[in-house]
């Protein structure tokens, strides 16, 4: 791996509030949790040009579906993807399955509903932060480019 030095580095314009954006995908990174459930962190761009994360796991919801990346999965596949997903009937969710599911919705655009969310920092105290909970698909569709 090689570095690049950037004298001017950018600091990330984080949202700041809660609420319904219409952003896209631009960079997924995929680990493993501590009870070996594999995950995504996802990172979204709005049209403002604000980031945000959320997380979609390989792990079923509570109730045994999985509805949040079912919500994620509808509301970023092209009409191509939708018709391949139907033929398929049920899949299995690997890691494989879940990266493709995933990695074909970079760039692509929804909506996006961020919540507050509390966390415990490193040294212990509450912080206050914003994730990316559900998504819907867009009415023009995720493919569109509106900015």
């Amino acid at each position: 791996m090689s570095f690049k030095f950037n004298p001017n580095p950018v600091r990330a314009n984080l949202v700041s509030k809660p609420g319904i954006y219409e952003a896209s995908v631009t960079s997924l990174k995929f680990a493993f949790t501590q009870t070996a459930d594999y995950y995504a962190q996802i990172t979204f761009q709005t049209k403002d040009g604000e980031q945000v994360t959320g997380m979609l796991s390989t792990k079923a919801d509570k109730s045994g579906e999985y509805s949040r990346l079912n919500g994620f999965v509808a509301a970023t596949a092209i009409q191509s993807e939708i018709e391949e997903y139907m033929a398929a009937g049920e899949v299995e969710i690997t890691e494989s399955v879940f990266e493709k599911f995933l990695r074909r919705a970079q760039n692509r655009y929804m909506s996006v509903d961020v919540r507050a969310k509390t966390y415990t920092k490193k040294d212990g105290t509450k912080g206050e932060g914003f994730e990316a909970v559900f998504f819907a698909r867009l009415p023009s569709g995720p493919d569109n480019n509106p900015f």
